[in-house]
């Protein structure tokens, strides 16, 4: 899949999209522009963040990044280092289809486990089957129905749109959301919330409780963390493009698609982590080569990527198990860092 066709399954309805942009032209006028500038200071390798410096677009203030290439990891920063905590949006999901992967491993699921042999719901969804979930085929809509408006809303006031949503208001709107083209690949923050919180109601703890003894944990990723309202003393915020300051994300029961906080160092641990998975991956119980991309991820030819985005950061993260190559960029706004991170590896989305 490449990163246009990645684009345009994520264009929201025309009517819902004019929607939007009124309501942002609207904020603008009320609130006046205000400019982001690239931070002045520069961090970690001077090539690195020269790079960085070279690629930021519009609406970039503070970078992060690292590349990893064999048994060296470099990191380099615009404003920013290798500490600094953001939220990482929808590489969140990335963390639950491991936590999938692991309990697939254990025998605890299977890819064919089907969501009523876990916590029934009704006679549609209960058919659906784990896979169908992390490859977004479950026809579950892209988010709860009830937050269009919210999703409206938050892009004039910047708020989280999301944080009313517990565990069990998540198994409530996928009871009630219609299913549409299940078997076909559609995006469905929905679909990884159900996904985290049925494996996490298989282990009998909770998804945050999970994530950290599966992976966290165990990784050493200590500067890693579900973000939960209030948010910790001290945690930055990230920027809108036009300079002001953006709610947090907490997501309560839809984190597992999108509710981690981390940093640069810390992402190069589970970046490490998946390089290994799949160079092992790659190599199949016959011997021959095997190119899929692991769940979660999404296959961009010779390399797998996921993306995040939340109203105040971005980010991106990209490896190459074959070549045992990564990267990573992160940002303190929503403006894209796609193109950054494929630079980094010398690499051009199509």
């Amino acid at each position: 899949m490449t990163i246009s066709q990645f684009k345009t399954r994520r264009l929201i309805p025309l009517a819902t999209a004019l929607l939007l942009a009124l309501a942002v032209l609207a904020a603008c006028l009320w609130f006046g522009p205000r400019p982001v500038a690239l931070a002045s200071q520069n961090t970690g390798d001077p090539r690195l963040a020269t790079m960085l410096r070279e690629h930021a677009q519009k609406g970039h203030n503070e970078l992060a990044a690292f590349g990893i290439r064999g048994n060296r990891t470099t990191f380099a920063g615009v404003g920013a280092d290798a500490h600094t905590e953001v939220e990482i949006g929808s590489l969140t999901k990335m963390f639950t289809a491991e936590l999938l992967r692991n309990q697939i491993a254990e025998g605890t699921v299977r890819l064919s486990t089907r969501v009523g042999e876990i916590h029934p719901l009704n006679a549609q969804m209960d058919s659906v089957t784990l896979e169908e979930l992390a490859r977004h085929r479950s026809g579950l809509p892209r988010i709860p129905q009830g937050d269009t408006l919210r999703l409206l809303t938050s892009a004039v006031t910047y708020d989280n749109p999301y944080g009313q949503l517990g565990r069990d208001e998540i198994f409530r709107e996928v009871a009630r959301a219609p299913l549409t083209g299940r078997g076909e690949e559609h995006y469905s923050n929905l679909g990884y919330a159900l996904l985290g919180q049925l494996l996490a109601e298989k282990a009998g703890m909770t998804w945050e409780e999970l994530v950290h003894r599966d992976i966290l944990n165990p990784l050493h990723m200590r500067e890693t963390y579900v973000a939960t309202e209030p948010l910790r003393q001290g945690a930055p915020r990230g920027m809108t493009t036009g300079g002001l300051q953006a709610q947090p994300w907490a997501l309560g029961g839809i984190a597992p698609a999108g509710g981690l906080r981390s940093t640069a160092a810390d992402m190069a641990i589970f970046a490490r982590h998946s390089l290994e998975l799949g160079r092992a991956a790659q190599v199949s119980e016959a011997g021959g080569d095997n190119d899929k991309p692991l769940l979660g991820w999404v296959d961009g030819g010779d390399y797998w990527w996921h993306n995040g985005g939340t109203s105040g950061y971005s980010s991106m993260l990209i490896i190459d198990p074959r070549r045992q190559e990564a990267s990573y960029v992160s940002a303190n706004t929503s403006e894209r860092v796609e193109d950054i991170a494929a630079a980094i590896l010398g690499r051009t989305f199509k």
